[in-house]
C-alpha cells in the first residue's frame, strides 16, 4: 500500500521541483516597467531640479538618536556594534534588491563590486 502512494508523490515532487528551477522569461527592463502609471527606477531618482531635491529634503528634521547602555554587559555592547554593522550591510542588501545594480555607482556607496565581500 505505502509503495502504491510513495511512487506517484515522487513524481508529483519531481515535477514540481523542475518546474520551480525554470529561470524567468522576463527581462529587468520588462519587470521594472511592468505596471503601467509607475516611474521606472532610474527616472524616478533623477531630480527635476535642486529647488525640488531641497523641498523634499526640508521636510525631514536631523535628530540624534540617544540611549542609556550603561546597563548592558560588555558583551552586550559589543554586540550591539556587529548589529549595527548587520544593519549597514541589510541596509545596502535592500536597495540592491530595490534598485539594481545601479546603486554601485552613486556616490557614497559601500557596495563592493560582486565577488568582493567577506
Amino acid at each position: 500500500m505505502q509503495k502504491r502512494i510513495l511512487l506517484p508523490v515522487l513524481m508529483v515532487m519531481t515535477i514540481f521541483i523542475v518546474i520551480s528551477c525554470q529561470q524567468p522569461t522576463k527581462t529587468e527592463f520588462q519587470m521594472e516597467n511592468a505596471y503601467p502609471g509607475t516611474t521606472a527606477g532610474q527616472q524616478a531618482l533623477t531630480p527635476t531640479d535642486a529647488a525640488h531635491v531641497a523641498g523634499r529634503l526640508a521636510t525631514f528634521a536631523p535628530f540624534t538618536l540617544t540611549s542609556d547602555i550603561s546597563h548592558l554587559s560588555a558583551r552586550e555592547k559589543e554586540m550591539l556594534t556587529i548589529l549595527f554593522d548587520v544593519a549597514d550591510i541589510m541596509d545596502e542588501l535592500f536597495w540592491l534588491q530595490a534598485m539594481g545594480r545601479r546603486i554601485r555607482s552613486w556616490p557614497g556607496s559601500r557596495m563592493k563590486p560582486p565577488g568582493s565581500l567577506p
